[in-house]
């Protein structure tokens, strides 16, 4: 039986006026499965030195034992979020409408509402959670704030939780880290009694390209079963890509990114020999470039928009560059194509993609014999290239040389199986 895992949310609203009964009303058409005791309000002790007058808890006893919850109300004599640093409530604040941000800065109604669940099925457990509190927030038009992913959920984007992947309740959030470098790190897998992860250093162009990293790892996590700890520690290594993998090491922030479970950095693998990294840079290009070949055929433009984000943080990059002049190719721009193939040649002269992408451009462009000169050259340089073979003997049909075609037709198919 994997340990307790608590769970927080607290509601601010600036209703006129909130009850007990409005709650249970709000959860009334959940009860199948629950069973809720509202005891009498009691007077809060603390109530004059924290300005607050609790009005009573509302307790929701999952049947199965899966999961308890206490939802506790209150009025504040000022706006419940009042303390909060100012930096941290105009991030939390910024996709908010007009009315909500009112919400923020003048709600003195709260519910804290707490959760612990103890069944290995988390994923059931937060939706549970979530189902019952974005019906309490729909009901006194309240935004609830979540610590773990450090995020103002609206009662409609709580909704959409509900059915939503376990993942999208962890965030990601993305902060200078240096003048042209940026910080991604997560908050919310701590729900998922897992270690927030980070990347470092990531240069801004490849901001959205780390970020796809990140959130293809927090999917993973969030499908693990759950066991008697994390599955995710220091020293491990972590796949993102056939053949490309990050490796975890232990990070210390200050407290307001602490976390239960710790917070590990993704950092690229160093060859062996080598001196360990502190960033990602390599694996999240090689994983880009993986992602956008896979997907380049249906969306060439989109593709080619990744591509040029990459090449801003890695200009001399030999795998976006090849990928580039073949996007020109597929786009039906060959004269695009030889440019962007000479430079990869330049970039990277021994490199057989150069050479291979100039010979279909050339031959795109009705220049025979220059595509043949550039073909040879791919193939002196990867003796092991099935498509090399398969351009020179389309070169070789156009140049009346049957016999050459045949016999690289028939080495290409030899190097395909």
């Amino acid at each position: 039986m994997p340990m307790a895992l608590p769970v927080d949310f607290l509601l601010v609203s600036r209703a006129p006026t909130i009850d007990l009964a409005m709650i249970a009303t709000a959860i009334g058409p959940l009860r199948p499965g629950m069973i809720v005791e509202i005891p009498d309000p009691t007077p809060d002790q603390h109530a004059g030195r924290e300005q607050r007058q609790t009005l009573g808890r509302v307790t929701i006893h999952e049947t199965l034992a899966r999961v308890d919850l206490t939802m506790t109300c209150g009025r504040h004599a000022r706006p419940v979020l009042a303390d909060m640093p100012a930096e941290v409530l105009a991030r939390l604040t910024r996709p908010l409408d007009p009315s909500q941000l009112a919400t923020v800065r003048a709600g003195t109604w709260a519910i804290d509402v707490h959760a612990d669940i103890g069944d290995p099925d988390r994923a059931w457990c937060l939706r549970w959670i979530v189902r019952i509190v974005a019906a309490v927030a729909a009901t006194v038009d309240a935004l609830a704030f979540d610590p773990a992913a450090q995020v103002l959920w609206t009662p409609t984007r709580l909704q959409a939780l509900v059915d939503a992947g376990l993942d999208r309740q962890v965030t990601l959030h993305r902060e200078a880290w240096g003048p042209e470098t940026c910080w991604l790190h997560t908050h919310g897998l701590q729900k998922l009694g897992q270690p927030e992860i980070e990347v470092v250093e990531v240069p801004l162009a490849l901001g959205d390209e780390a970020e796809r990293v990140l959130r293809q790892i927090i999917v993973a996590l969030a499908a693990t079963p759950a066991s008697d700890g994390p599955s995710l520690r220091a020293g491990m290594r972590v796949e993102c890509a056939p053949g490309v993998e990050l490796m975890t090491r232990v990070a210390r922030h200050d407290p307001d990114h602490a976390a239960p479970w710790g917070r590990l950095r993704l950092v690229t693998l160093p060859p062996p020999g080598m001196p360990p990294v502190d960033d990602a840079n390599a694996a999240i290009i090689a994983t880009a470039l993986a992602s956008i070949s896979a997907e380049a055929r249906q969306n060439w433009p989109v593709a080619m928009r990744r591509l040029d984000h990459i090449l801003t943080a890695a200009p001399d990059d030999a795998g976006a560059r090849a990928m580039r002049a073949r996007a020109w190719l597929q786009m039906g721009e060959p004269a695009a194509a030889l440019d962007a193939a000479r430079t990869l040649t330049l970039l990277a002269p021994g490199d057989a993609r150069g050479p291979l992408c100039a010979a279909q451009a050339l031959l795109a462009l009705g220049r025979i014999v220059e595509a043949r000169a550039a073909a040879d050259q791919a193939i002196s340089l990867d003796p092991g290239c099935a498509e090399a073979y398969l351009v020179r003997a389309t070169l070789c049909d156009r140049l009346r040389d049957p016999a050459a075609a045949a016999a690289d037709r028939a080495r290409a198919a030899i190097l395909a199986d």
